[in-house]
């Protein structure tokens, strides 16, 4: 009894979280993320990546978030199983939208972000970054909610931190699965 109730409790919260589910595992895709994250070009977001890179994800974080910032200091996994990290800014919690605002306004934007992400304040007088407060628009307007999102290229959304080899064979999946956007 125990068990089936726990199940019953738990089945909803996780179908929140994660959103609809195709027949094969994969979050359904969300084709106007596809689309407006095409309107963006690639200096508009923070990418790390190593030259061996075969999938790209985007990830829309909050340099506040817990869980962002163990993500972010888990690059080095993501890059050993050639997954390119590419953020876009969604601040949501305490003073987020000041400091990213900052690192894109920052010469050296991964070390503002990693100063950011490390609670180390990162401010450049006087500079108001349009494309945070595009990207910020574009989670809103997508229904994201909460960070670290993670987008696949198929425009899937993934919530939380997930390990870099899951991740991989999430996008393994994805691309077998022939049901991308193109």
């Amino acid at each position: 009894m125990l068990k089936r109730s726990l199940f019953t409790l738990v089945l909803p919260v996780l179908s929140l979280l994660s959103g609809p589910v195709l027949a094969s595992g994969l979050p359904t895709p969300n084709p106007v993320m596809v689309e407006r994250l095409g309107d963006f070009v690639p200096e508009d977001f923070i990418v790390y990546q190593d030259e061996h890179a075969r999938h790209v994800v985007t990830v829309f974080t909050d340099v506040n978030c817990p869980i962002c910032r163990r993500l972010h200091n888990q690059l080095g996994d993501y890059q050993m199983y050639e997954i390119a990290v590419r953020y876009a800014a969604f601040p949501n919690i305490g003073n987020a939208l000041e400091q990213m605002h900052g690192v894109w306004c920052s010469a050296d934007r991964k070390a503002a972000m990693g100063q950011a992400k490390r609670s180390e304040p990162v401010a450049v007088a006087g500079c108001r970054s349009a494309v945070v407060d595009q990207q910020f628009e574009l989670a809103m307007s997508a229904g994201l909610r909460g960070t670290p999102a993670i987008v696949t290229p198929g425009g899937r959304v993934i919530y939380g931190h997930v390990q870099a080899e899951r991740l991989l064979r999430i996008l393994e999946a994805e691309a077998a699965s022939g049901d991308q956007i193109q």
